[in-house]
């Protein structure tokens, strides 16, 4: 009778479990397609054209930014293929179900690396498609619209790649939280294995506490160093973060991650009070939140940096002349901000890790 009773406990979470590795596998195998297909599709999105006579051409190895980006999709198709085989075999092997921590962490980090990739490529997209007036820089697709369009169904399979992978982040995470049933003193012996001592519930909670502190900090320096980055030029000529898109969507990023730093301030601090971070729930929930900030200042570091960059040193073969010599003011702070950010990037990566973390060892 106690064969019985343990085997109809077992079943369902047998075909959660097989689900799980199920939606694993496709999802690698949808990454590695579109990764591969969005790397293809830029090596071969070189077009030649003849102007008055002289024979130029446009390639993505003219841009840094597109080199970039065609370097992190290839990277990412390698590494979806090979943790291919690492995902079967934990399928296959039934290991503990911890061993899907280790995953996420390759998870996330191809995720930031696509995200990344995607919106460097997505701004000197923009820029190529409709210019920008107030830096001189004039749109180029009109000259080059099959190179264009190329490039623009390869960062749409780049971003499909990215939701893979977001997707895999967090079914790795929770995955990663699943103790499988296997009788009541093996689950004991795990809880008492993995679950961690007061002592060490309170250190995280101070080491979480500090860092959304250091988080809300660095986002709102980074945010009132762009606000405040205007240079006035002689004729009434002003440079602002207000005229690239690029510069606006990383303000805005900055500002929803600082805004995001206090409320999930507040709810670790609630939770504490109510006594409710020894469920694991909670803290999956706070790494849900910590992923979606984390990858929305990645994506503005990159557009911004990406835009910077052309701002300093041009890029050439576009006709797009560097702009830092003439307001070096307004650079040097847009630069002061975007390190700023940056160090909130990795706080915001340690308190992810760390959330998730939490979520797999508390029952």
């Amino acid at each position: 009778m106690n064969y019985f009773a343990i085997k109809s406990i077992e079943t369902p979470s047998m075909k959660s479990e097989k689900h799980f590795i199920f939606a694993q596998i496709l999802l690698r195998i949808l990454a590695t397609a579109f990764t591969l297909t969005a790397a293809c599709i830029t090596f071969k999105s070189t077009q030649t054209l003849i102007i008055f006579n002289v024979e130029t051409d446009a390639r993505y190895t003219y841009s840094p930014a597109l080199k970039f980006f065609v370097y992190a999709n290839v990277i990412g198709c390698a590494f979806s293929f090979f943790s291919l085989f690492l995902a079967s075999a934990l399928g296959r092997t039934n290991l503990h179900p911890h061993k899907y921590f280790y995953l996420f962490i390759h998870d996330m980090i191809m995720m930031a690396l696509l995200l990344s990739a995607c919106s460097a490529a997505a701004t000197i997209g923009y820029v190529g498609k409709y210019g920008q007036i107030r830096s001189g820089w004039m749109p180029i697709c009109d000259s080059v619209t099959k190179f264009c369009q190329k490039m623009t169904a390869s960062v749409i399979f780049s971003i499909f790649g990215v939701i893979f992978y977001l997707c895999l982040t967090i079914i790795s995470a929770y995955q990663s939280r699943k103790i499988q049933y296997q009788g009541r003193m093996e689950r004991f012996e795990v809880k008492i294995k993995h679950n961690p001592s007061p002592k060490t519930q309170k250190v995280m909670l101070i080491f979480q506490i500090i860092l959304r502190i250091l988080g809300f900090a660095f986002c709102l320096g980074a945010v009132w160093r762009i606000m405040t980055s205007k240079q006035v030029l002689f004729l009434g000529f002003d440079a602002r973060y207000t005229y690239s898109p690029s510069m606006k969507f990383f303000a805005y990023a900055n500002i929803i991650g600082c805004t995001s730093s206090v409320v999930s301030l507040f709810l670790v601090l609630i939770c504490c009070y109510k006594k409710h971070l020894h469920s694991n729930k909670y803290f999956f929930y706070l790494f849900l939140h910590d992923l979606f900030v984390f990858a929305l200042l990645v994506a503005g570091c990159a557009a911004a940096t990406s835009i910077g960059y052309v701002g300093k040193y041009g890029q050439k073969h576009s006709g797009w002349n560097p702009i830092c010599t003439f307001v070096p003011k307004f650079c040097h702070k847009a630069t002061l901000s975007l390190t700023l950010s940056y160090i909130a990037i990795i706080f915001y990566l340690c308190l992810t890790i760390i959330s998730a973390n939490q979520s797999k060892t508390h029952y």
